[in-house]
Formats: structure tokens, sequence, C-alpha cells
């Protein structure tokens, strides 16, 4: 401090006539102390934004049996499409993450509350750290007994039901089924359930966030989205 009276202000003083006149100017003598860098976390805003998971959820069964479309061809040679010696379908729970665009999905033999729980489950797993919120419709195995019990004991997801009878207009996974269906079962049928499993998983892996972006493009998933933001 001496040398920064001589230098800034050109004044001479003695160390002791210093030491008797910082205390008149409010100035004690003591050590600085250790703090913590204010620095900003430069993932801070994804981080925030993982906090909270809108998704929507959804069933879909896929069948051996080919799905008829219209198609050109010539007139009197109208196409001819083998059917399966015997149908069978193959359930999926598909949901659909509205923030991220990320698809997961369970292929399952059966659509029943237990095959929902594990796939909520898997949610879970999936997102370990964020809530959850689950657009569902009101289907029995949304509300059944044995899920109300499990939602009990996993507050960190919340199932959101949309309004009764138009599950097929407001939840975009609905969109993902349509496709799905076009690419891969339209006038094609599956001799066997392992063949059908095997064209989902690659219909599933070639799906981008771009896809399913412009798929899911609707006032729901746009409104979640806003959501989210603020």
């Amino acid at each position: 401090m001496l040398r920064h009276l001589r230098q800034r202000f050109r004044i001479r003083v003695s160390r002791s006539t210093l030491r008797r006149a910082l205390p008149l100017a409010d100035f004690v003598w003591g050590r600085p102390k250790l703090i913590l860098p204010q620095r900003r976390d430069p993932a801070e805003d994804a981080k925030v934004a993982h906090l909270i998971e809108i998704l929507a959820e959804d069933e879909c069964d896929m069948m051996l049996l080919p799905i008829l479309r219209a198609t050109w061809h010539r007139r009197g040679e109208q196409p001819r499409v083998l059917t399966p010696g015997q149908n069978r379908k193959r359930p999926i729970f598909g949901t659909v993450n509205l923030r991220t665009d990320v698809w997961h999905y369970r292929l399952t033999d059966r659509k029943r509350s237990v095959e929902f729980i594990a796939a909520l489950t898997s949610l879970l797993t999936a997102c370990p750290d964020d809530r959850l919120y689950v657009l569902v419709d009101n289907g029995s195995i949304h509300t059944s007994k044995a899920v109300q019990q499990w939602l009990q004991t996993h507050e960190r997801l919340q199932l959101v039901s949309l309004p009764s009878y138009a599950g097929h207009k407001y939840n975009p996974t609905e969109k993902i089924w349509w496709h799905l269906k076009d690419a891969i079962s339209a006038n094609r049928s599956f001799k066997v359930l392992a063949e059908l499993d095997t064209a989902l998983r690659r219909h599933f892996a070639s799906l981008t966030p771009q896809t399913i972006l412009h798929l899911i493009n609707s006032f729901v998933a746009r409104q979640a989205q806003a959501t989210v933001a603020a």
C-alpha cells in the first residue's frame, strides 16, 4: 500500500502513520479467504433442459398378414400378395421423446399392464436423472390397478391422459405407426414372426431424429416442446 501511495498519488508516509490512519478509514488487518471461481457451466442449458422430459407412448399390433394398399398396375394384371399360413401378431410398445425426438420401443408377446409397466421401467432406465411426463390414451392397460400401484412407487414418472376417444388425433406416436405399416407391411406378408421382428428392428434402426421430427410434427408435439423450453 505504501508503494501504491507513492506511485499513484505521490504521497510519502511512514508505515506507522499509515497503520494509524487505516482504522480511521474503516480498514482492518486480516487474511483473505478462498472462494470458488464464479464461472458458468458451459453445459448448463443442456443440463437444465434434461430435468424434464415429455414423451408420448402408444401400442401397436403388427401382423404377418399384409396390409393391402392400392397401387398402379396394368388392367387385368391385378397384383397378388401371398398370405401367411397362419396369421400371428407382434405387439409393440413405442414411446417418442417430444423434445429430443428419440424413439424407444419394445417387442412383446402380449399387450397387458405388465408389459406396459416394463416399458415404463425401461424409460426410467434410459432417462436416469429426469422427471418424465408420458402422454397416454385412456386404454385399460394404462389405468389398471397394477399400473396405479406401480406409479405410487415411481414418482419420477407421471402419466398424462389424453382426451378420451381422441388418441389417434392427439398422440404423436400414431404417426410413427402409420409410417411403419406403410414401410414394411404394405402389400408384403411375412411367413413367421422372426422374419417380421427382423424387419421391425431394421426399420426402427433406420429412423433418424429428423425423420421422427417430421413424422410427429403436430400441435401436441409443438406445445410439449414449448412447455419444456419455457
